[in-house]
């Protein structure tokens, strides 16, 4: 067995494209947990990872796809602060709670850069964000509560930013207790963990909607109109569309923006 036929015969019946996944880093991944198993091929760890629960988490952990780094994709969070942010902030003034949920955190760039992008420009507006940020893989989150970053990952962040926001450490740059303590990190599989709440705004980029097989972007579509408030927003990535059929859940407001329907 190949590499390639090991990926299609595990990763479909989990609903992933395996196609997505043939990377030369997925593959040296793969191969060190087969070396760590004493396993001799593709075929019996096939098996391994079909007939174990425990090694079939620890196998999906394994495909992750991690491209992050603060403040990817500039004009989106320029959106975020400037159209998104205020619309909901609206809603909920006087005194509330603003709750977002950042879906496939990965290493936690994109949610720290929410709440300091909160911290820096609606510090004014007496409303508590609060971001709940879940991934898959148990590495990316130890990461991510860490919350220390080397300077690759804040090239797109603002010097006056990284002064008042950031600690440094070093060579690296730690997220401030306060932005710190806005976002919290839990273990979430998107295809076979329950909603994890009711949000005002959800970001779900670079995952579902690329790595999924069809079938399962539409069932993802359906959870995340679930997963939000009436009139809340979901942001997908700059590369992804929503499914056919998602136009029953979701209106556009922008270049991969959609607003909940119903």
């Amino acid at each position: 067995m190949d590499f390639a036929t090991f990926l299609k015969e595990t990763l479909t019946p989990m609903g992933l494209d395996w196609r997505r996944f043939q990377r030369r880093s997925i593959q040296r991944r793969v191969m060190a947990r087969i070396q760590e198993l004493h396993i001799a091929s593709f075929r019996k760890y096939a098996s391994r990872v079909s007939e174990c629960p425990e090694e079939k988490a620890r196998f999906r952990a394994l495909m992750s796809v991690t491209i992050s780094r603060f403040f990817r994709d500039s004009d989106l969070f320029r959106t975020l602060r400037d159209q998104v942010l205020p619309e909901c902030a609206d809603r909920h003034l006087p005194d509330a709670r603003l709750l977002v949920w950042s879906a496939g955190c990965a290493s936690g760039e994109e949610p720290y850069s929410l709440a300091t992008l909160w911290r820096a420009y609606f510090h004014m507006v007496p409303i508590e964000l609060k971001i709940l940020a879940t991934d898959i893989d148990p590495h990316c989150l130890r990461r991510a509560r860490l919350a220390e970053y080397g300077p690759s990952s804040l090239k797109e962040v603002s010097r006056e930013l990284v002064q008042t926001h950031f600690e440094s450490r070093g060579q690296k740059f730690r997220i401030r207790p306060e932005i710190r303590q806005m976002v919290e990190f839990r273990a979430h599989d998107l295809i076979t963990s329950d909603i994890p709440g009711r949000f005002d705004l959800i970001l779900c980029r670079n995952i579902a909607f690329t790595y999924f097989l069809p079938s399962w972007r539409a069932e993802i579509s359906r959870k995340l109109h679930s997963a939000l408030e009436p009139d809340g927003f979901l942001v997908i990535g700059q590369n992804e569309s929503l499914p056919a059929g998602s136009e029953n859940y979701f209106q556009p407001r922008g270049t991969y923006i959609y607003r909940r329907k119903g």
